[in-house]
């Protein structure tokens, strides 16, 4: 057998099964759709969310965007187009949230995409996609979720509920070519880039030596008792943060900005002491006078969920500020004044095993000690306040010997 024949043979056997596997890839992320006008109806579908959010106030299979938005990834062309929400009948005969669209492809692979309305018409509007754009559908329109900051707080900046801005936000668990968009029917599964916040502060009395399972509560004769003036005269507002952005890239699902943020309860303004509950009642109760978020306006917002000991780090600023000027009650510019407050810094670092995700409703905050409290403030026992601080000073951090960190994950 002469070696010398079968060695070259062989090598261009290999090179022709190689060139044929390298073709069929090409030809598969190369295919373009067939020339033709199809029509395809989408329903709706979420991605599933945690056992407890039934009954905790979590996130559910409900679809709250009025319309969607078809993008391109790759951006060949500029802008995607608005594709409304309405009902549609499902597979099983029920009802669900979902879109229809026409879409007409020419015989270079390009495409003509136009929506139909929820009287099953086609409408005006239309765009043109070229042939070799890849796709994505996302809630918002263009490539960045956006807020703008209100307050530069020292290095970090600070951000405010809004509810037009500060609403869920989703996008397609895939992208997709031409050639998918016509195959794609039935349901489309969409993920939640966000999750939920609410937070409290509560002061109560909490002895060193209780029982970890022990109720705890705080009248309000008790407090003024302790405190030495009306509950009506103590203020308080949170910060969460800083894992928030003012910019959100909806394609690569990451922070668009270097910079994290922190939002702040009500406006950044100092709310008057009310009764309240921690939001974890179920080992045991904790009520007092604080400040609690309110279940029904959560803080929806997207954050950076990659891991990192950095961008896992969630901390929580609890301000108070004593009222000491008369029964009229304080004026705007001092409920959003930072000057003679106090505060509490409140950490929880997540991590791989415990991560900060996406899709969950976080309540987070923190019980504390009346009578840490009333040292922060220098007041001793049933005296009126001793005016140990001043209201012009920068703030100053409490020291809080007895608290208990409440964050509940659904």
């Amino acid at each position: 057998m002469n070696t010398k024949n079968i060695y070259p043979i062989i090598i261009l056997i290999i090179m022709v099964v190689f060139s044929s596997c390298s073709d069929e890839q090409n030809t598969k992320i190369e295919k373009k759709a067939k020339p033709g006008k199809y029509t395809v109806g989408i329903n709706l579908d979420l991605e599933s969310t945690n056992t407890k959010a039934a009954n905790s106030n979590g996130f559910d299979k409900e679809f709250e965007a009025d319309a969607i938005y078809l993008q391109s990834i790759n951006a060949i062309t500029d802008g995607g187009i608005q594709i409304p929400i309405y009902n549609l009948n499902c597979a099983d005969g029920s009802t669900c949230k979902g879109f229809k669209y026409q879409i007409e492809v020419d015989e270079e692979g390009d495409c003509i995409i136009t929506p139909y309305n929820g009287e099953g018409d086609l409408m005006s509007n239309n765009i043109k996609f070229r042939a070799h754009e890849t796709l994505y559908f996302s809630s918002v329109e263009g490539k960045y979720w956006e807020h703008t900051f209100v307050a530069q707080n020292n290095d970090s900046k600070v951000y405010e509920r809004n509810p037009v801005v500060n609403k869920e936000i989703y996008r397609s668990s895939a992208d997709y070519s031409i050639n998918d968009l016509t195959q794609l029917g039935g349901d489309l599964t969409f993920v939640r880039l966000c999750s939920a916040f609410d937070a409290h502060g509560i002061f109560t009395d909490m002895p060193a030596d209780a029982p970890v399972d022990q109720d705890f509560t705080l009248t309000r004769e008790d407090f003024e008792k302790i405190m030495g003036s009306s509950v009506d005269n103590w203020y308080m507002k949170i910060y969460i943060g800083p894992v928030f952005t003012g910019k959100f890239n909806m394609v690569t699902a990451e922070t668009a900005e270097k910079e994290y943020g922190f939002y702040a309860t009500h406006g950044d303004a100092y709310q008057q002491f009310s009764q309240a509950q921690t939001f974890n009642n179920v080992e045991h109760i904790v009520q007092g006078w604080g400040y609690k978020t309110s279940t029904l306006e959560p803080l929806i917002a997207p954050f950076d969920a990659r891991s990192s000991s950095d961008r896992q780090r969630l901390s929580i600023y609890i301000f108070v500020k004593h009222w000491t000027g008369g029964e009229d009650g304080p004026d705007d510019a001092w409920t959003r004044s930072d000057a003679g407050a106090k505060y509490v810094q409140i950490t929880e670092n997540f991590s791989d095993t415990r991560p900060l995700e996406y899709n969950y409703r976080y309540k987070l905050g923190a019980a504390m000690d009346i009578y840490d409290l009333r040292d922060a403030f220098h007041i001793t026992g049933d005296e009126p306040l001793t005016r140990g601080i001043d209201e012009n000073s920068a703030p100053q951090e409490m020291f809080i010997k007895h608290s208990k960190l409440s964050i509940e994950k659904y």
